[in-house]
């Protein structure tokens, strides 16, 4: 058989396959590029990169790798004894082999076929106890949830405006909306050590 020929073949029994596989994974991807949100943005690169890859490295497995092979394989008379021509056989008796118990097995799984669909049915819930258990947001467990803000005045201000400043920070982050909604915390103005030092006055609020 020429090289031309073997590439022609070889192309006739998993060109099928390949086209299959793009198509799965391009399946799989290209639907994470429509997810919205934060996670979304995430998602998008990497589905839209492994899309294009799977695209690319399909075409280049049906057009060009042939047509490598077509030109770089010669053909040869058949010569026993060699090395190498042992490790081959060898491997091509374990896939055999290895490719019998496959299939032995599908007969058998096909035979019991309830029984299967009852496992598949299992990991499916599995699957879905499992993503309602997922944290759905990416802040991390060690927040715990506390806006720390430091108000500060102009150098010379009194405690009494820096109280006023203080409260009214306090009301301006309580009445934005907040998933879960803050408590608040109790604030104390730091003051100066001497009223009549020209340091800015500057006092830390937390809500939680």
């Amino acid at each position: 058989m020429s090289p031309k020929e073997a590439a022609h073949r070889t192309m006739d029994e998993v060109g099928s396959a390949l086209i299959a596989i793009a198509l799965v994974l391009a399946a799989v991807f290209i639907p994470a590029a429509f997810i919205a949100g934060i996670s979304g943005q995430f998602f998008r690169q990497f589905a839209v990169t492994i899309a294009a890859a799977t695209a690319i490295s399909c075409f280049v497995s049906l057009t060009l790798s042939p047509a490598l092979c077509a030109l770089l394989l010669k053909p040869h008379a058949a010569k026993h004894g060699r090395p190498a021509h042992a490790v081959f056989r060898a491997f091509n008796l374990v896939y055999d082999k290895l490719a019998l118990g496959y299939g032995g097995l599908t007969r058998r799984l096909v035979l019991v076929a309830v029984l299967v669909l009852l496992v598949y049915g299992g990991l499916v819930g599995l699957t879905g106890w499992q993503f309602s258990r997922a944290p759905t947001g990416f802040i991390p467990e060690q927040d715990q949830g506390y806006l720390i803000t430091v108000v500060q005045l102009p150098p010379g201000a009194s405690l009494d405006r820096t109280d006023r400043v203080v409260r009214r920070a306090t009301e301006v982050i309580l009445e934005t909306e907040w998933s879960p909604p803050p408590t608040r915390r109790p604030a104390s103005p730091a003051c100066s050590p001497c009223s009549t030092t020209a340091r800015p006055r500057s006092s830390p609020t937390s809500t939680g």
